[in-house]
């Protein structure tokens, strides 16, 4: 069972599963006669050090007490150019491709 589970964590665009879940509040809505949801994160819950239960740091609280949590996985999601676009780091090599192409600094005139 454990290298089916490996398996399908590989197969799919999440990455691995990490060890703690992220808290959601799932409103639905209407728009021009559509329906959708709304996803809005307001925490995370991982377990605790004993391993007999969990914690939770919520940084919003729900207005109907009903939060979705969610495993979190370990691949961040990048644009084209290799734009983290969860933390906001770009690649090393991005990096320095962006340094040897700035322009020189100004030079201040006395």
């Amino acid at each position: 069972m454990t290298s089916q589970n490996a398996t399908s964590a590989q197969d799919n665009d999440k990455g691995a599963p990490l060890n703690y879940f992220e808290g959601f509040v799932v409103r639905e809505f209407r728009n021009a006669g559509k329906k959708g949801k709304r996803w809005v994160k307001i925490g995370v819950m991982f377990p605790h050090e004993s391993g007999e239960g969990f914690n939770a740091i919520l940084d919003a609280n729900p207005t109907d007490g009903e939060i979705t949590w969610l495993r979190a996985y370990s691949k961040p999601k990048k644009d084209e150019a290799g734009y983290d676009t969860g933390t906001g780091e770009v690649t090393s090599q991005q990096a320095a491709n962006a340094e040897a192409n700035a322009a020189p600094a100004p030079q201040e005139q006395f």
